[in-house]
């Protein structure tokens, strides 16, 4: 209370002072007056101080948010991986090899292709397995043409292939009529 009466009170100094320099005089009107100026002039300059700092928090929010984003929300990951028989399990010795150029989306859509070569495929898929060892087919890969292979649009990795695939549990295998359990393998890393 006692600085929101010195404040007062300085306020009727400045607008009286106000209204002597207008040569207003000191009358009552004047001082409201000179008063009025003075307060308006205060609202305006905290409105200025209110808006301007409330443009810069959104601002840098916003910014702080799209940096952030710039160096954390590339969960997406680029694969490519070659594929060979002595990836296989039990090991083929084969001409055959392959590419997989596979990409994983921040939403885990999976995207991308295998390509072979020396192979008359007959099926493709990504399984789930570690390294060293055979595992259910997860996704089947769909036939392009004669030596490519492509992950059918819009398909969606599930939370536990998210999780194999990071601790390295995921595979993409190339089968034959020769090795029907799959002749050219690489794990997706």
């Amino acid at each position: 209370m006692f600085v929101l009466s010195i404040i007062g009170s300085f306020r009727r100094t400045i607008a009286c002072a106000l209204a002597n320099r207008h040569g207003a005089g000191s009358s009552v009107r004047s001082i409201a007056s000179a008063e009025f100026r003075l307060w308006s002039t205060q609202k305006r300059s905290i409105m200025h101080t209110v808006t301007r700092t409330s443009f810069r928090f959104p601002l840098a929010y916003l910014l702080a948010v799209i940096m952030g984003m710039a160096s954390f929300g590339v969960s997406a990951a680029d694969i490519d991986v070659t594929l060979s028989g002595d990836q296989e399990v039990p090991s083929i010795t084969t001409m055959a090899s392959g590419e997989a150029q596979l990409t994983i989306d921040d939403d885990m859509t999976l995207s991308g292709s295998v390509k072979t070569k020396g192979i008359k495929a007959t099926a493709a898929h990504i399984h789930a397995g570690a390294a060293g060892e055979n595992g259910p087919v997860a996704i089947s890969l769909m036939m392009k043409g004669d030596n490519e292979w492509i992950v059918p649009a819009d398909t969606k990795l599930t939370a536990a292939q998210m999780t194999e695939f990071k601790a390295g549990g995921l595979y993409v295998n190339v089968h034959s009529a020769e090795h029907k359990g799959g002749e050219i393998r690489a794990q997706l890393k």
